[in-house]
Order: C-alpha cells, then structure tokens, then sequence
C-alpha cells in the first residue's frame, strides 16, 4: 500500500517538478557563477600554458604517426611532421611540472570548489524540506502552498536541517564509501568484472543505507514541527520498526532510477541528468513521507477526493469524499 500511496501522492503533486527543476538551475548557475569569480582567475594562467601544449592535438598527432606504420615505441621515428613518443613523453612532463609550479593555486581552487559543492548540496537539502513541507500541508489537510512562500517562511529551519543533514551525509560517506571502494579493490584483484559489481552493489546499499537511517528525520521535522534535533533524536528511537522496511524500497528504487538514468543518458545524451534527478528527489521524499504517515497511522490525502486510513486494510482503508 506504500508504494501504490507514494505512486498517487507522486502523481496529484507532479507540477511540483517544473518548480523544483527551475530552481536548481537558477541556484546551479549562480553558483557556477560565482565558481567563475573565484576560481577561474585563480587558475588561467595555469589553464592558459596547458592550452598553449596542444596536448590533445599532440596526442592525435602521434596516434597518426603510428597509424602510418612507424613503430616510435621502438624506433623512436616518426613520418615527417608527426610527433615521437619522446617528444610526446617530454610535453606530459611538462603538464606535471606546470601543475607543480601552481601547486598552491590549484589547492586553493579545490577548496573553493568544495566549498560551492557543500553549498550547492545545502541548497539541495533546503529545497528537500520545502517540497516535504509542501506534500505534508496537501497530505495531511488537503491544503495548498506555494513553493517560494513556503521556502521563504521556513527558511530558518530549512537551513538548519541543510547543514546538519550534508555535515553527517560526508562523515557517512567518507566511511562506507571508502569502505566500498577498499571491498571492490579487494575482489578486483582476483576478478576484475567482479570487484567492479562488488563495489557498484556495495555503494548501492551504503546509499540506501543513508536514506534509511535518515527517513523518518525530515518526515518528524514537517509533520510534528519540532527542530532539527528532536526530529533526528525521535526518528533514531524508531529505527528498529522503520530501517527494514524502508530500506528495501529505497534500494529498490535506487536501482530501478540507476537503470532508467544510465538508458536515458545514451538516449539523450545526459540532458536528461537534471530531470531524472528531480523526479528521483520528488519520489523518494514523498515516499519518505508517506511511510511515516503509514508508521504512525496518521490519515492522509492521496488526492483531492481519496484518504487512506492506515489502521485499515484494502479496500477498508480508502476513505472517499472525505471532508
């Protein structure tokens, strides 16, 4: 009943994607802007000497050279305007010591450009507890609100749950990614093809892992109004009842999305990225949310006219032309 619930929610509320989908884009390209500000000059006179070693074109051109029949691996020959493997070799020796000679600069530039992924995934996440917040006001009264308003008006604790939820999504990750990454090496060793699913399946559960501890945390924050604290420290207390359970569908959605995501991105050449991601944002969240409805019996709208009755089963539990 879970899913048939997100499924409907998913569908009465779908208009809230051209809204989420024109937002990250308006916070992405103010960001890439400011990425530009900062960290472009700090790098263009480094990015300016790379362009000037013709690197690609070089390698083009002593591919050319092979392909007319001269062996410069063995040889060290080449037809007449084509590139050695030394000649080659020295401008890749080069690249390194230019990288080297800016060493300092490109350690700022990686600073500053975590700095904007942190913000950008803070943004995410304050975009993430206004679209609960939305599903919560139709779900729980068959009420309306609009998107900015509703940002606008929540934008304190919005922010609070940003910073809290990527602050512990990175110490997370930095464990059972790398964990992930250290299993698949392992394998690989013995099995290159294995060691590479070994490691796709194992960051697969640490992402959907992450979600389920997760869960009931924004779900707590929207529906009972509590801060960012309560809310974590009530949905920790039901992890036992709520891990099981959700963790079986976020891992299945996450693989159904990963599949539909890798087919679309050769169909449309990766225009469609931001789309899906919306749509995988707007589903696990009402997913999220219909599960915590369902955890505390707790009525709520599918649509305009339907309620479901948690208490109930089947048919029982649809209650029509509620007012």
């Amino acid at each position: 009943m879970v899913f048939n619930s997100t499924t409907t929610v998913f569908t009465t509320k779908f208009g809230l994607i051209y809204k989420l989908l024109l937002f990250m884009m308006i916070v992405f390209l103010v960001l890439f802007a400011i990425g530009m500000v900062t960290i472009y000059p700090t790098l263009s006179d480094m990015i300016k000497e790379i362009n000037d070693m013709h690197l690609i074109k070089s390698t083009i051109n002593y591919v050319q050279g092979i392909l007319k029949g001269f062996d410069t691996d063995i040889e060290g020959e080449s037809a007449p305007g084509y590139l050695t493997l030394d000649q080659l070799i020295a401008k890749f020796r080069l690249l390194k010591d230019t990288i080297v000679e800016y060493s300092a600069r490109v350690a700022v530039s990686f600073v500053l450009l975590g700095v904007l992924i942190y913000l950008f995934c803070v943004v995410v996440s304050v975009m993430r507890y206004t679209t609960a917040s939305i599903l919560n006001t139709f779900m729980s009264c068959n009420g309306k609100d609009g998107f900015v308003s509703n940002m606008l008006r929540n934008l304190k604790r919005a922010l609070a749950f940003g910073f809290a939820c990527v602050s512990l999504s990175i110490l997370y990750y930095a464990a059972t990614i790398g964990a992930s990454i250290g299993l698949a090496l392992l394998v690989a060793k013995g099995n290159s093809v294995l060691g590479a699913m070994v490691g796709y399946l194992a960051v697969l559960i640490s992402v959907s892992s992450k979600r389920a501890l997760f869960a009931m945390w924004l779900p707590n924050m929207v529906a009972n109004e509590v801060s960012v604290g309560i809310a974590l420290k009530n949905s920790t207390k039901d992890l036992p009842k709520t891990f099981a359970g959700v963790f079986g569908g976020e891992f299945i959605m996450y693989m159904v999305f990963n599949i539909v995501l890798a087919a679309s991105v050769v169909v449309t050449i990766g225009i469609s990225i931001p789309i899906l991601f919306i749509v995988g944002l707007l589903f696990l969240q009402t997913y999220e949310l219909v599960y915590f409805y369902h955890h505390n019996n707790l009525r709520y709208y599918i649509d305009h006219q339907r309620v479901i009755d948690p208490t109930k089963e089947y048919k029982d539990a649809v209650l029509e032309n509620i007012e």
